[in-house]
């Protein structure tokens, strides 16, 4: 087969022999702070490539270290360097979104501020429904429901969801339905109680009820304001037990922010996100394991990114010595 000089000095090297002499290579190539962890991703590229393929296996991992390397330590557009935590949105038609044109309720404003105003860590909506306009729609809004119905679900949603924190916001229905409203507080605690018994561990961060100036049932704005002085009592209680739990006061919104009487529009939903917003970012700290150091500012060591591509490359690798 014709070809230049170079071409002919090493078509006669052996596969290993290849191997050695791109390793000596790209070596050289490297500056310290990346060549001390050449060793160990080559061991794991020369295990997975065959034959031809084993001779290129350092060009493989020198590519996956410079991506890695350039790769900026500050959270990328689709959130891969960020920590993942499985959020929850749990109560009745509010979380479900209902008075948005698109259903989205409070969770995509939410969304938006978790990705645009921090680069710590990013939201996985969890959820049995799946409703609106965002990029992870899943919550377990559930219109109409009352805190007794949420509590004959929760078992199953937060084994099938196992998620880290809970955005909770539930009650209003008890009060507008007027279901034995004097303990509709300690339905409220009963279920936070069960929260914590299925998902030892887990965080949460309770809303309280929309105030309201008007409402279907008589004296629901004072019913409303009973109710949230109840449930702000929940966090030093919860807390004093140990328990990863945080109360925000609901925005007090204007009838211009309101599509019912009982239901926001999208101004008002945004309003909510930006009271969840702080308290989310609080219980997640907890939660984020400390950072681990770079061997130079900038570097970002993620493995499962170095070893996903270097498996792809080995795996290209293979191909083309099969094809050969």
């Amino acid at each position: 087969m014709a070809g230049g000089g170079r071409t002919r000095r090493t078509s006669g090297r052996s596969p290993r022999s290849a191997y050695h002499w791109s390793t000596r290579a790209v070596g050289r190539l490297l500056p310290p702070a990346l060549r001390s962890r050449l060793p160990r991703l080559l061991r794991f590229a020369r295990g997975r490539a065959v034959r031809g393929a084993i001779a290129v296996a350092p060009l493989f991992a020198v590519a996956a270290l410079l991506m890695v390397a350039v790769l900026p330590n500050r959270g990328s557009a689709d959130q891969g360097n960020r920590y993942a935590v499985r959020v929850m949105p749990l109560g009745d038609s509010i979380t479900y979104g209902q008075g948005s044109p698109t259903e989205s309720g409070y969770r995509k404003p939410l969304w938006d501020m978790v990705a645009e105003r921090q680069t710590r860590y990013t939201v996985r909506f969890v959820g049995s429904q799946s409703n609106g306009d965002l990029p992870q729609p899943r919550n377990e809004g559930h219109p109409g429901y009352t805190i007794d119905q949420i509590r004959s679900g929760l078992d199953d949603w937060l084994a099938a969801a196992s998620p880290d924190v809970v955005l909770l916001h539930i009650g209003i229905n008890d009060l507008n339905h007027q279901v034995d409203v004097t303990h509709a507080p300690d339905r409220l605690a009963a279920l936070i109680d069960q929260i914590y018994a299925d998902r030892p561990g887990v965080s949460v961060v309770l809303m309280g009820l929309i105030p309201t100036e008007v409402g279907t049932s008589v004296g629901l704005p004072a019913k409303v304001a009973a109710y949230n002085v109840r449930a702000a009592a929940l966090q030093r209680t919860e807390q004093q037990r140990g328990r990863a739990f945080w109360y925000v006061a609901a925005p007090a919104l204007t009838p211009a922010q309101m599509t019912d009487t009982l239901h926001p529009n999208d101004a008002g939903y945004q309003r909510m996100a930006e009271a969840f917003f702080p308290a989310l970012t609080t219980a997640v700290s907890g939660r984020i394991p400390p950072a681990q150091p770079t061997d130079s500012p900038g570097l970002r060591t993620t493995h499962v990114m170095t070893t996903g591509l270097v498996r792809g490359a080995a795996a290209r690798g293979s191909r083309k010595s099969a094809a050969l």
